[in-house]
């Protein structure tokens, strides 16, 4: 049986929600790495995050499926489809981890000058047409 990553995702909560869709559609999936960069997330860049596997029988069939949630357009509370404020676009990623916050860049100073781990993120939605974030 031969099992290869078909995506790589930064939050295990991501990852398992793709596996739960995937298995409704009946294709067997396996989450790899995920306690490891769970417990030290230092090595996501080292081991390329938690990797969402199938099988080689089954990955046309995933990746179809996948494409569809991706395309899907993100919505809010109410339903309604969220878009960019700068240009109107639908293509919109959720929770993207901003740096431009004047608190982040302090957050990198710290932790270069300290050599530790910068723990301060922003999360906001981005733009994938324009690169505009955004609450």
């Amino acid at each position: 049986m031969d099992i290869l990553p078909i995506r790589a995702y930064n939050n295990v909560g991501e990852a398992y929600i793709v596996k739960s869709r995937l298995e409704d559609e009946g294709i067997t999936c396996y989450i790899r790495d995920e306690h490891t960069l769970t417990v030290n997330p230092l090595y996501n860049s080292a081991l390329g995050g938690i990797k969402l596997c199938v099988q080689v029988s089954d990955i046309e069939t995933a990746l179809k499926i996948l494409v569809e949630l991706e395309s899907t357009p993100l919505t809010d509370d109410n339903g309604n489809v969220i878009t960019c404020p700068k240009c109107g676009s639908e293509h919109i990623i959720a929770d993207y981890k901003s740096m431009r916050d004047p608190r982040s860049v302090l957050a990198i100073l710290i932790a270069f000058f300290f050599a530790i781990f910068p723990f301060f993120v922003k999360s906001v939605r981005k733009c994938k047409d324009c690169g505009e974030e955004f609450k």
